[in-house]
Parts: C-alpha cells; structure tokens; sequence
C-alpha cells in the first residue's frame, strides 16, 4: 500500500512571512502609540532595567514637586496669619497710644479700651493657633520637605540631600512670645540639661554626690518662688521628688506635681502662688548644626515672678555649675585679697561709696563711708538706715583703728554669736576697754576677744 503526504511549502512560509510582519507591525504601533522604545524586556531587558530606574526617579521627582505645592501653600496660609496678626497689632497699638492720651479723663472710657485691647490680645493668641505658630504649635519647628533628587554622598543620605527645611521655631507669634503676656524665666542660656548631654543631662546632675549632699531632705530638691501675694517672707518653697527623674520630661512633670502640691496650701501667700498659675516647661534651643538644647523653664499666664534655687541640685538645674554636674553653692563668701602692707593714709579726709543691690532692695543703696585720715569705722555699715527695712544682715569685718596698723582683715571674721549693730576692732596690744562681761545682756553690745574668741579675755572688742 503507498502513502503520500502533502505538503505546501510555499504556503508555510507566507505564513511565517505574515506572522513577522505582523509582530513587528504590532511593536511599532506600540512604540508609535507609547512612544517607547522598549515596550517588554524581550525588547532590550538590559535597556529596560536601567528605563525603570529612570521612570521610578521621575515618580519620586514628581512626587517631589507636589510636596513642595503643599509646602507653599502651607507657608502661604502661615503668611496670611501673620498678615491678620500684624493688623491686631497696630490695633492694639492704637488703642494703647489712645488711653495713654492724658485728655482722657474717664475711667470707665478706658476700661472700654481695655476691654477691647484683650480682645484683641485673645484674638492674636487664637490666630497663631490657628496657623500653628504658637509656643508648642504644629509648626513652631524646624518643617522638613523632601523634593527628591539628592544622591547619598560624605556620610549624608539621600534624603536629607534630597530635603529643603525651613526653621520656625524662633518665630512664634502668640502674645506670649511678643511679650504681650505672660511672663517665662528659664535656666541661664547655652544650659544643656539633655539626655545627649555628656556632662550636664538631668540624670547626671540628679545622680551628682555634692547635689545630694545639699539637700535639705534626701531625694528631694528645694526651689523657691517669689511674686505678688508670695514675696521676702512669704516666699513659696517647692520641695520636688527626685525619684524617678531621668529626663526634662520627667523634671518638668514632678515640679508641676510640687507645684500642685504647694499651692494647695492653706495660707494666703499659697493662694496667691496657686493664682499665678506658674507651670514648669521644657525650653528647647535649636542649634546652628540642626541640634536641640534643653533647659528647664516657668512660665506664668498672669503675672510675674522669680524662681531661685534651695540647694546645690536646684542650682545646677537652673544652668549654674560649678565644674561638671555640679551645681554652685547658694551662699559665696569675698574675702580680702591679702594683708595690706602700705601705711599711707592720703592726704586727709574721703569719701568711700559702697553700692549694695539685691532683690529685696526697690533700687541700689548708695552708703557712703566718711574717711578720715588714719581712721575709720564700721559704724556707718552697721547702723546704715537704707538697710534696715528690707532686713539685710550685715556682716562686721575687721577694721583696724589706724591705717598704719590696718590689717586685711576682711580674711578673719568674727565668730556669729548675735549680729551687733556697731562692731570696734582692736589690732595690737591689749584692748583699751576692760569692760567686764556685763556689757553682754545689751542687744546692741557684744564683747569678746579678738584673738581667741573668749569673753574673758582682756583683749577683747566690743
């Protein structure tokens, strides 16, 4: 039996024909429609992983652009806040320049003033909220904006190469930071109480030996706080817990539960501190290379006052150091350089002002000490009316009766049995006053020996 096959060659191969012509007329109408030249990786797989790459830079670019929309608009609709600010402010400098006019004789008149100057005052505050420019707002920091393009390159990323930023942390514009309200101390500036701080963090000063030793009762730090109704005698003594105080988080936490606590109390001067409505906050300082310091700070919404410290601890937290974690001592004595070796005495009678200043003085008090040549007293310092009223002891340091004999004597201080109101020295030989010990039971008197220290002794001073 035969068999035969049949066969088309010529028709095979039209077909083959069409099919590549057809492929082809598919690819480029693709390309012509796409406009790529490489549509699949069986184009050019090599070709396609580096057009990916490209078409994924693109999209973060693109990306980047509408970032930096909203980034403008943000800072537009910030501008525009500010813009309103602005016109409040010369409203309300309008209304302050008005009610200082001396034709303005009515009370009530200016209370009307007043009363829109708050207004006015309330509507500030809210605005910087609104925008997010208050202390603590959205946008009272440093906004970060990334456009893409940067290339990792000297240990910095791609993004942050890739980031534009813009710093608004110094440009809060609620009437707390323009100083139309409320009043903020805070610790000495450059302080850095920190967690990244390698000397002086929180920890470090809390855990620091000489601190601790200066406190009135273990584990707990002494501040003091002053102001109206809670002023001299009447100041607030906060006690803080230590325990578990690891950051400026945690300080500020357990000084506004010592707060709570003190103003709680029974007396006046604690309803007056309870009024003042003082809180304890965190002050952040942005550095030049995009670090943040911390410090310890108090802020008050209705009036003013002062923060002191009570111990070494509360001292160091308030940015006074010593060396290291250290804080300084609260009391410092100035002694004399060194004994005095010249005797001239000058040509006659001087004068020699001491300038006394201090918080519980209204203004300096200029005590002018009479010198006459040869010879001066104490009795000036001691007895200084201008001194009295505000209570501020004086310390008698030595003075010698002539300045032949005059000895630096401001290095030797005399034992503090009773603060006398008028103190004589003697330097040389036995006191010329044999006074018996009956000069005692007098207030203003004390006698006792200037070498020693003894009452009986007959080189005594009085």
């Amino acid at each position: 039996m035969a068999f035969s096959i049949n066969t088309n060659i010529a028709s095979l191969q039209s077909q083959d024909y069409l099919r590549v012509s057809s492929d082809f007329q598919t690819k480029t109408i693709n390309r012509v429609t796409s406009g790529l030249r490489i549509i699949s990786s069986g184009d050019d797989a090599a070709g396609l992983a580096i057009a990916n790459g490209f078409r994924s830079d693109r999209a973060v670019l693109m990306q980047g652009v509408r970032n930096a929309n909203d980034g403008l608009s943000a800072l537009q609709t910030i501008d525009g806040g500010i813009n309103n600010i602005s016109q409040l402010l010369d409203r309300a400098r309008t209304l302050a320049a008005q009610s200082a006019s001396g034709t303005l004789t009515s009370g009530s008149s200016r209370a009307v003033l007043n009363d829109e100057f708050q207004n006015v005052l309330s509507e500030i505050s809210r605005q910087a909220q609104a925008i997010g420019l208050d202390r603590g707002g959205q946008f009272a920091k440093t906004l970060k904006v990334f456009i893409g393009g940067g290339l990792s390159n000297n240990g910095v990323n791609a993004i942050d190469n890739g980031s534009v930023s813009v710093n608004l942390s110094a440009s809060t514009v609620d009437t707390q930071s323009l100083g139309l309200s409320g009043v903020r101390a805070a610790s000495a500036a450059g302080t850095d109480l920190s967690t990244s701080s390698a000397t002086t963090s929180v920890q470090s000063i809390v855990n620091d030996l000489t601190n601790k030793n200066s406190t009135a009762v273990a584990g707990f730090s002494d501040f003091f706080f002053r102001g109206s109704g809670f002023s001299d005698a009447d100041r607030v003594k906060v006690s803080v817990n230590m325990a578990g105080v690891t950051n400026t988080s945690s300080l500020a936490e357990a000084i506004n539960t010592a707060i709570t606590s003190a103003a709680n109390g029974t007396t006046a001067a604690a309803g007056a501190f309870k009024a003042a409505n003082i809180k304890a906050v965190v002050v952040s300082d942005a550095q030049g290379d995009g670090s943040v310091k911390e410090r310890l700070g108090f802020v008050s919404s209705n009036g003013a006052f002062q923060v002191s410290a009570g111990d070494r601890m509360a001292n160091a937290l308030l940015g006074n150091f010593v060396s290291g974690a250290t804080g300084k001592a609260l009391e410092t004595v100035f002694v004399g350089n060194g004994a005095v070796t010249g005797t001239s005495t000058g040509a006659g009678a001087a004068n020699v002002i001491v300038r006394v200043q201090g918080s519980g003085l209204a203004a300096p008090v200029d005590l002018t000490l009479a010198i006459t040549q040869g010879t001066t007293t104490a009795a000036q310092l001691a007895t200084a009316p201008a001194l009295a009223a505000p209570a501020i002891p004086l310390s008698p340091w030595a003075w010698a009766a002539t300045a032949s004999t005059r000895r630096a004597a401001a290095s030797r201080r005399f034992p503090a049995r009773r603060t006398p109101s008028i103190s004589r020295w003697f330097t040389g030989g036995a006191c010329s006053y044999t006074e018996s010990s009956s000069c005692w039971p007098f207030a203003s008197w004390e006698c006792w020996c200037h070498w020693c220290g003894s009452p009986g002794c007959v080189r005594r001073r009085c």
